[in-house]
């Protein structure tokens, strides 16, 4: 483009020339100007395109937040579970199925074992005897009393009761007869004793396991023959040495006097052990 154009007109030359000139001057004027199409009022602009990117960032512009964050997330939890399992001991791995499988298997044998071990109902048999009665009273207390007296006059003796009532035993038989021999003895001479009193018990029910069932099945019969002669205890020796491994917590106290029951000990000591059976199922 050349710069600073101007006309110049020589001074004396010819009115023709001089418009020649200035012509010819005016036309370099013109090619030094911007072209415009005069059919156009104003240079084109770009608004509307811009204004349709701005549209779609903000259409998708959370998609694409997301997508990121989903990815780097992804990538981060990636790579702390792939430094975990790189880290882990094969022996550490080894040993923890090894203890998984041994607590398998406890289990296993604990499920079989309770399922082997089966809740059974024991029922008894009515039992009888005749005892030899002190007294018989409504108030404990008053029972209590007689029993201590009988105590420091060494006549053993033992309290049973019997729904509202405290009965003061010092003797039990298998018949009438031998209920009424023992109140003659020169012991209770000086004593207001009952004799011959039938004394029956209703039929023991009771729930343990089927082994412990079928073991006190022979109680009752052994409990009989006991009353009808108290020193023979072969039987009852028999029956404790048959007794399951491991017995139910009711019959403990049963079994403890059970035990201490000896061929010399007293007709009461086994009114206890029938007292104690038959609240078993209490």
């Amino acid at each position: 483009m050349r710069e600073n154009k101007g006309i110049s007109i020589q001074i004396n030359q010819p009115k023709k020339k001089i418009e020649r000139k200035l012509e010819a001057e005016s036309k370099l004027l013109d090619e030094d100007k911007p072209y415009y199409n005069e059919h156009v009022s104003s240079p084109p602009h770009y608004s509307s395109m811009k204004k349709r990117q701005n549209g779609f960032w903000k259409k998708y512009r959370s998609f694409i937040y997301s997508s990121l964050t989903a990815v780097l997330i992804g990538t981060f939890l990636g790579f702390i579970m792939l430094k975990i399992f790189v880290d882990i001991d094969p022996e550490e791995m080894a040993s923890d199925q090894t203890e998984q499988a041994v607590s398998t298997t406890k289990e296993q044998t604990k499920n079989a074992t309770e399922a082997n071990t089966t809740t059974s109902t024991f029922e008894g048999v009515p039992i009888t005897g005749y005892v030899v009665q002190a007294g018989v009273f409504s108030s404990e207390t008053t029972a209590k009393e007689l029993l201590d007296q009988l105590n420091n006059a060494s006549i053993p003796s033992m309290i049973w009761q019997r729904d509202d009532n405290y009965h003061v035993f010092v003797g039990v038989h298998a018949t009438t007869d031998g209920s009424k021999q023992f109140a003659e003895e020169d012991h209770l001479e000086n004593w207001e004793v009952y004799a011959g009193k039938e004394w029956t018990t209703e039929p023991v029910q009771l729930s343990v396991d089927t082994a412990e069932a079928e073991w006190m099945k022979e109680f009752d019969t052994i409990l009989k023959e006991l009353i009808t002669n108290p020193t023979n205890v072969t039987q009852l020796e028999q029956w404790l040495a048959k007794s399951p491994e491991e017995l139910s917590q009711a019959l403990a106290p049963l079994i403890d006097k059970v035990k201490a029951y000896t061929a010399k000990a007293e007709m009461v000591d086994l009114l206890k052990i029938w007292y104690q059976y038959v609240n078993l199922s209490k």
